[in-house]
C-alpha cells in the first residue's frame, strides 16, 4: 500500500511559490481583462462604424504585437544556435588544426584469437568502443587535457578482417602522440573485459608511425563551419533589425492611427476588479490542485515496496526522530560483508534526491563510520552533483548504496542512476530510504 505524504506537497507549493504568484496573476489578468471586456462589449454603441475603426485599430495592435514576439523569439532561438557555434569553434582542437601541418599518429593492431573465439563479435566491440566515444570518456579521465566531445573529432577507426587502425590527429607532435599513448592504454586496458566475453585473444600493434600531412577534408570542415556562423550574424542582425522596424511601426500606428473618439462601456472598472479577485484565488487553488496532481500521478518514490520493481533491496530505513531501522552498526557489518565478499575496501554512497534532509542522512552515515572505526573506506556522492566527481566516486569503490527519499527521488532518477553504476561496471549493493 502506498503512503502520501501531503507535507511534501504544500512544501512543493511553498517551494514554488513565485509560480503560484505569476499562476495568481494570469488568472487574477485574464478574468479581470475578460470581466472588463464583457462589460465593454455589452454596453450600448452609438455609432457602429466607429466600433468597426476600434476593432481595426486594436486587431492591428495585437498583430504587430504578435509578430514582434515571434521575431524576438527568432532572435533568442538563433543565438543559442550562435552561442553553441561560438563555443564549439573556440574550445575545439580539431578546428585549431592547420590543415596544411596536419600531425598524425597512427598504429594497425593484429587480432591473435584461439580457439572458439567469436571473432565477428570481438571485433564489433572494439569498433563499438572506439567509434561509439566511450575510448574519448577513458583517454579524458587518463590525464589528456580534452574533453571527450572535442577527442572524438580526433581519433577514427578502420579495419580489414583480424586488423583494425587507430588514427589519431592533433595540431602538434607532442598532442598527437599523447592522445595515441591513451588510445593504446585504453585499448589494451580491455583485455579482461573482452576475454571474459568472448575468450583468450592477443593484439599485436604494429605499423606504428608518427608523420605530418596536408588534409584539405579538415580545411573544407573548418571553413564550413566558420561559414555558418557567419551565416547565421548575418541572421542574428537580420532579426534584431525586424524587432526595432516592427517596434517603430506599432508605436507609429499608436499614435497616428488612433480612432478620434473612444467607445465607451458600462462599468468596465467594477467588472475588472470582481473578475481579477476571483482570477487570483482560482490561481492559487490551481498551484495547489497541479502540485497534488504532479504528486499523486509522478514518479516519485511512494513506497519502499515499490523498489521491488527494479530489484532494488533495501538495506535500511531512516526516520528523522528514530534513525536508522535496522541500526547503522547492523548497516555499516551489511556493508562490510558486501566488501569482504568481492575484495573491496570502499563503499560509495549516493544521494538520489536534492534536499537537506538527504544530506543530513549522508552525514549521518559518515559520523556512524568514524564512530565505529570502520575499516571500510565510505566516500559520498550526488547523482545531481558533478557527473565526473560521481564517476570518480562509483568507480573508485567499486560498489554503491543508493540514498533515497520518500515523495523526492524520482524513479527515473533511480533507474538512470541504477543504470549509470551498470555502465561502469559498479554494483549496487542496495539502497537507504529516508522515510
Amino acid at each position: 500500500m502506498k503512503i502520501y505524504n501531503f507535507r511534501i506537497i504544500f512544501e512543493d507549493v511553498l517551494k514554488r511559490w513565485y509560480l503560484v504568484i505569476l499562476l495568481a496573476l494570469v488568472c487574477g489578468g485574464g478574468l479581470g481583462f475578460y470581466g472588463y471586456g464583457s462589460a465593454k462589449n455589452a454596453s450600448p454603441v452609438d455609432n457602429t462604424e466607429l466600433k468597426e475603426q476600434w476593432d481595426a485599430y486594436e486587431t492591428a495592435i495585437k498583430d504587430y504585437e504578435q509578430s514582434i514576439a515571434e521575431s524576438e523569439q527568432a532572435v533568442k532561438d538563433n543565438q543559442s544556435i550562435l552561442d553553441d557555434l561560438n563555443a564549439y569553434i573556440d574550445n575545439s582542437v580539431y578546428m585549431k588544426i592547420d590543415s596544411q601541418d596536419v600531425r598524425v599518429s597512427s598504429g594497425m593492431y593484429a587480432i591473435h584469437a584461439g580457439e572458439g573465439v567469436d571473432f565477428n563479435l570481438l571485433i564489433s566491440s572494439y569498433y563499438l568502443y572506439v567509434t561509439g566515444g566511450a575510448i574519448c570518456d577513458d583517454i579524458a579521465a587518463a590525464g589528456v587535457p580534452i574533453e571527450p566531445q572535442y577527442l572524438r573529432e580526433l581519433v577514427s577507426w578502420a579495419n580489414s578482417y583480424n586488423t583494425f587502425t587507430i588514427t589519431v590527429i592533433a595540431p602538434d607532435e607532442e598532442t598527437s602522440a599523447q592522445i595515441f599513448a591513451a588510445c593504446n592504454t585504453a585499448i589494451t586496458g580491455k583485455y579482461d573485459e573482452f576475454r571474459s566475453a568472448y575468450g583468450y585473444y592477443e593484439l599485436e600493434l604494429s605499423d606504428e608511425a608518427h608523420y605530418a600531412n596536408a588534409d584539405t577534408g579538415i580545411m573544407n570542415a573548418q571553413d564550413g563551419q566558420l561559414n555558418t556562423r557567419r551565416s547565421y550574424l548575418t541572421t542574428q542582425s537580420d532579426l534584431e533589425n525586424r524587432v526595432v522596424s516592427l517596434r517603430g511601426t506599432l508605436d507609429y500606428h499608436k499614435e497616428n492611427a488612433k480612432p478620434e473618439t473612444e467607445v465607451t462601456g458600462v462599468s468596465p472598472v467594477k467588472n475588472l476588479i470582481k473578475f481579477g479577485m476571483f482570477g487570483c484565488i482560482l490561481g492559487v487553488i490551481l498551484a495547489f490542485m497541479i502540485s497534488f496532481l504532479s504528486y499523486f500521478f509522478g514518479r516519485r518514490l511512494k513506497s519502499v515496496k515499490d523498489l521491488a520493481a527494479i530489484d532494488l533491496d533495501v538495506l535500511a530505513v531512516y526516520d528523522g526522530k528514530k534513525g536508522f531501522k535496522p541500526d547503522a552498526e547492523d548497516l555499516l557489518t551489511s556493508v562490510k560483508i558486501y566488501s569482504q565478499m568481492s575484495g573491496l575496501d570502499k563503499m560509495s554512497f549516493m544521494t538520489v534526491a536534492d534536499t537537506e534532509d538527504i544530506k543530513k542522512v549522508s552525514a549521518a552515515i559518515s559520523d556512524a563510520a568514524k564512530e565505529a572505526k570502520s575499516d571500510i573506506g565510505i566516500d559520498m556522492t550526488d547523482y545531481f552533483g558533478s557527473r565526473g566527481e560521481a564517476l570518480k566516486s562509483l568507480t573508485g569503490a567499486g560498489q554503491a548504496v543508493l540514498l533515497l527519499q520518500k515523495g523526492r527521488s524520482a524513479y527515473t532518477d533511480i533507474e538512470n542512476a541504477v543504470k549509470l553504476c551498470g555502465q561502469f561496471d559498479v554494483k549496487v549493493r542496495g539502497c537507504i530510504v529516508l522515510q
